[in-house]
């Protein structure tokens, strides 16, 4: 059903696109800070006719250091994104970015920092206008002791993230300049995400772009009773987790919020969603080839 190209960006990227000559619509795949090199996303959004790369940038053995992989121009991410644009399968100019999480915060800086490119619209899930790779390091939690001073805690002793970063700050250096985005974006979240501000960041973002007379860009999904990570359909909810924080090498439970049921409907509402996004910004001339029902 695919081909799949492993390991064309140093070794750091999955490539998958259905069989046939293409030139095929792009995407441009990016998990969140947990890390790792995942495809499971990537693989669903090929069966419907994308060319999808899904790229590792942190949180992988083979990802170089993170002030090399986040220096202030983004020169991994923009590779990243000209090497897809550029490859024989793909549509050239037919490329979205889609990011979760930490994600969220890199295909934002994309859009509104990186001259050189042009997505055609952006997708971003359960994240923040927060540019927390601001200083070359994507970890949340750097020094205990700061950290305990803002995170809250439940009665059962688990940690609630969203309050690392909420309120928000007003030094502008912390903030991704959405005002410049010139490109469709659509924000999906959940209104109970206790991993991280996003219902709030989404409503300061829609201010942004409002003020700078280009919030007929935005489009923006929330969802009740609904936690951090949106994923596709039928993926399992997990409201609490373990989680490692590699900067001080322990692990501790966090709160990721939402309740069941509403959460798994909001995945499936959004995929529904997502989809049509895609179509719209990025199938014209190059028709999508539904090969699955998700």
């Amino acid at each position: 059903m695919f081909e799949q190209s492993v390991g064309c960006i140093s070794e750091l990227h999955i490539l998958m696109y259905l069989l046939g000559p293409g030139p095929f619509p792009a995407i441009l795949d990016m998990w969140g800070g947990g890390g790792g090199l995942f495809e499971y996303r990537a693989a669903l959004f090929a069966s419907k006719g994308y060319a999808v790369l899904a790229l590792a940038y942190t949180g992988h053995k083979d990802v170089p250091q993170s002030k090399e992989v986040f220096d202030p121009k983004l020169s991994y991410f923009e590779e990243a994104f000209v090497a897809l644009n550029n490859h024989p399968k793909v549509a050239k100019g037919k490329v979205a970015l889609v990011g979760l999480s930490l994600g969220v915060t890199i295909a934002l800086l994309m859009a509104a920092e990186l001259t050189n490119i042009q997505p055609k619209c952006v997708i971003c899930i359960s994240g923040t206008h927060l540019n927390m790779i601001w200083n070359g390091n994507a970890d949340v939690i750097e020094d205990e002791n700061e950290a305990l001073s803002k995170v809250k805690f439940t009665e059962d002793g688990v940690m609630i993230w969203k309050y690392l970063s909420f309120p928000f700050t007003k030094v502008s250096k912390l903030i991704v300049p959405v005002d410049k985005i010139r490109c469709p974006l659509m924000i999906i979240c959940g209104e109970d995400d206790q991993n991280c501000p996003a219902a709030e960041s989404a409503d300061e973002i829609k201010k942004m772009m409002k003020a700078a007379g280009n919030d007929h860009l935005l489009t923006t999904i929330l969802y009740p009773q609904t936690g951090h990570l949106i994923e596709p359909p039928y993926s399992p909810h997990f409201r609490i987790t373990k989680f490692k924080l590699h900067s001080i090498n322990k692990t501790v439970r966090i709160l990721w919020g939402g309740t069941t049921k509403p959460h798994a409907d909001a995945q499936e509402d959004s995929w529904k969603k997502i989809l049509v996004y895609l179509e719209k910004h990025l199938v014209h001339e190059h028709p999508v080839v539904i090969q699955s029902n998700l």
